[in-house]
């Protein structure tokens, strides 16, 4: 094996040997002046060449070029470099890095949004003082495999995406089964980027970095990768399990995530909080069952027995979004169940607020001590409240455009579609996402399904839809609950998606939404309903982007693998990679 010794200002080439950078007899010239550094590479052993493609095993459409840095001056800075030049219809992609000399160990320069084929790359290192310490390029061959990752490379981009962020994906590559990869496609709808981590299920992008949900009974982890596919952290979750729907960190810099217990109890109906930064083993300082909040929240819908989303296990919330906001000083989550409607939780967990119809299955709503209320059968948590509140004083009252009170029970109670109303309930949505709030309001996008939306369950015209909801607190502060509720904008779509979905706001401002089961017939059609969109007759997922207003930007099309039970992309953002 060779190593290339470089100094700054000037370019040595010694020969080496040995993989730590021993040296065989021959004493390297070193220039020593103000700002010199030395840069050595690490060759790979098996090509020779500077560079190592997939070095970590988990990312193959990246390389890494493994050096040493030191330098006999203190504070030195190092910038690299690396571009990736343009090709399929984008532009070149440059990515900049800061190094800092370490005589200790060694370090590595990342090669990412490399293309599937041969690459052009172009690799250059200065000092601060602008001096060339290294500059290479480098013709790097790239093979997706084709086999593997399903009909993602059949992506088709229409419409305009703006800004320069690509779109990371999680896209189900299994024909027949659930088997998630994280894929990034430029704005071209070329792949850029994939993952290859063993049991990986859901990968959540979060401050540059992938946090690692893994599928199956008794994985208590969260692991934590960078982009080459290198481990950086792996926390133990005792006790849970199956990090599925959403991670996000609050203003702590903690974890806070969707979870399942690890025993036999009902999934998808956990939030735990963890701290990165404890130093104990067990880093989870925080946890909330929110079926002891919205209990029998399942029995809301007769389409589905109780469980059968759960697999073998019972299945009453479903939760499958997480956000927050500020209010009174203190954290409130956004939380969204497929069962039912969107929940407003402070973070000792009381309810705040509650979005769903009032639902004409359950005659004697007003009364709060009755059996047959909202939620279904379900007697109210036993909390430390000083006067727990019924579900009529959660729920929030929709208005129209002028602030009004909607008063068609149609509307308010069965949660129809009616002309003239712009109002419209989410029903089975996905992706209750806030993106502003003040101390009287908070704003959030929803995915709507719209599944048996005004529990209908029977219609060939469904369809689903991006909204963005605005809910306003009591102005009379002291009334702790409920508010108003109003539609700001919603976009009809031309298909329907039964389940899965995502919403989220693009570093831009923009919205990008994900329908990831158009097609599917899986969750609408049976016995005693039948509820789909006739005119969706291929199985794929639309990743959409909206401006502020709701209008419609770029398109993102993939094809789904699964062609049994229709599940194509569980959620897509924009990120820079």
């Amino acid at each position: 094996m060779k190593n290339f010794i470089y100094s700054a200002g000037l370019i040595l080439i010694i020969s080496l040997v040995g993989c730590n950078g021993d040296d065989d007899g021959i004493e390297p010239e070193v220039i020593t002046k103000p700002e010199s550094v030395i840069f050595k590479i690490q060759k790979d052993e098996d090509t020779n060449e500077d560079y190592q493609i997939n070095p970590f095993d988990h990312a193959p459409m990246t390389a890494g070029i493994e050096f040493s840095l030191t330098s006999e001056e203190e504070n030195v800075k190092v910038a690299a470099t690396v571009t990736i030049k343009g090709q399929k219809g984008a532009p070149d992609f440059t990515k900049e890095y800061s190094l800092e000399p370490d005589s200790e160990n060694n370090q590595w320069l990342p090669i990412i949004g490399m293309y599937n084929g041969n690459n052009t790359v172009d690799v250059a290192l200065k000092t601060g003082a602008d001096s060339t310490v290294f500059s290479q390029t480098y013709t790097i061959a790239i093979s997706i495999p084709t086999e593997g990752l399903g009909k993602a490379a059949e992506a088709q981009i229409s419409g305009n995406f703006a800004g320069d962020e690509m779109i990371f994906a999680q896209y189900n590559i299994s024909e027949r089964g659930q088997d998630f990869t994280g894929i990034i496609y430029d704005l071209s709808g070329n792949i850029r980027w994939y993952s290859d981590i063993p049991n990986s299920f859901m990968q959540f992008v979060l401050n540059s970095r992938i946090y690692v949900g893994y599928k199956g009974e008794r994985i208590n982890r969260l692991g934590v990768y960078d982009f080459m596919g290198n481990q950086v952290e792996d926390w133990e979750l005792p006790g849970w399990e199956d990090v599925h729907h959403d991670l996000i960190a609050n203003e702590l810099g903690n974890l806070v995530m969707t979870v399942s217990k690890d025993d036999e109890s009902p999934v998808e109906q956990h939030l735990i909080e963890l701290n990165p930064n404890s130093r104990q083993d067990n880093k989870v300082v925080n946890g909330m069952d929110l079926s002891l909040i919205f209990p029998n929240v399942d029995e809301l819908f007769p389409d589905l027995p109780r469980g059968e989303l759960g697999g073998n296990r019972l299945d009453h919330v479903h939760n499958n979004s997480l956000s927050s906001y500020k209010r009174g000083g203190q954290t409130v989550y956004l939380c969204g169940s497929q069962r039912s409607g969107i929940a407003a939780i402070d973070q000792n967990g009381f309810p705040q607020w509650y979005l769903f119809p009032r639902n004409v299955q359950y005659k004697d709503f007003n009364d709060s001590e009755s059996e047959a209320r909202m939620p279904a059968a379900g007697n109210f948590p036993r909390l430390d409240y000083d006067e727990p509140p019924s579900y009529k004083t959660l729920l929030v009252k929709p208005v129209d455009d002028n602030g009004e009170l909607i008063n068609d029970t149609e509307v308010t109670d069965e949660g129809k579609v009616k002309p003239g109303v712009k109002f419209v309930y989410p029903f089975r949505q996905h992706g209750a996402r806030v993106i502003d709030y003040d101390n009287n309001s908070v704003t959030f996008l929803v995915l709507d399904n719209g599944l048996f939306r005004g529990f209908e369950t029977h219609t060939t015209t469904a369809s689903s839809r991006a909204v963005c909801y605005k809910v306003t607190f009591p102005e009379d502060t002291s009334e702790a609950y409920g508010g108003k509720v109003q539609q700001i904008w919603s976009t009809d779509m031309e298909f329907f998606s039964p389940f899965l979905g995502q919403s989220y706001k693009t570093p831009s401002g923009n919205y990008i939404f994900t329908f990831g089961s158009i097609g599917s017939r899986a969750l609408t059609t049976g016995d005693t309903f039948n509820y789909n969109n006739s005119s969706d007759t291929e199985m794929k997922t639309v990743i959409v982007e909206f401006n502020s207003s709701g209008k419609e930007q770029g398109r993102l099309t993939i094809p789904t693998t699964n062609q049994s039970f229709g599940v194509g992309t569980y959620r897509a953002e924009r990120i820079k990679l």
